[in-house]
Parts: C-alpha cells; structure tokens; sequence
C-alpha cells in the first residue's frame, strides 16, 4: 500500500464533487505514483514501496504547473507526510501529487 494514511473516505452520494477520498495509481515496478487530493489534506506515503529514491512534485489541475516538494528527493524508506500547503492557481484546494524515482 502506497498511501497509509489520509485518503478521506468516499461520499455517500458516489457524487465526486461531494469525496474527499484520495485516489491513487501506482506502477507495478515501483516508478510512479499518482495520487488525486481532493481536499488538499495530508496523506501519508509509504516511500519503501518505490524503486529507489523519489522525486515529488505538486501538479496544480488548474493551469498545468508543478511545483517540487520542498527536500525533494527523498529515500525510498519508511514514511512521510505530504501536505499542498495552500490553494491552487484557481482557488481551491485539489492538487496531484506526483512521486517518481530518479
């Protein structure tokens, strides 16, 4: 498991505009993630699940920028807390966190 912790939970509703659950895709072989926040909230990420050390970026879906984390890269072991830290370019606050390996 990639996210252990913060992913929110899924509306009742199944209406997306209503979730705050945190949708992630992983590659097989440990290369990339990609997780959806919708809320802007903080997971936490498992980081020994990735091939080697990890380049993370925020993906504002809103005027197709990135913005590097701040200690990026990071080792690929034991966990850590990512958190946007703010709005993005619109004004709301979902963001795309980007992992891959270097």
């Amino acid at each position: 498991m990639v996210v252990t912790a913060g992913y929110g939970q899924p509306s009742s509703t199944n209406y997306p505009i209503d979730d705050n659950y945190v949708t992630t895709a992983a590659s097989p072989d440990g290369t990339l993630t990609v997780s959806y926040l919708p809320e802007g909230q903080t997971i936490t990420v498992n980081l020994a699940t990735f091939a080697g050390s990890i380049t993370a970026r925020w993906y504002d879906p809103t005027n197709n920028t990135y913005k590097t984390v701040s200690g990026s890269p990071f080792a690929n072991s034991g966990m850590k807390q990512f958190s946007p830290g703010g709005n993005n370019n619109e004004g709301t606050n979902d963001w795309v966190l980007v992992l891959t390996t270097q």
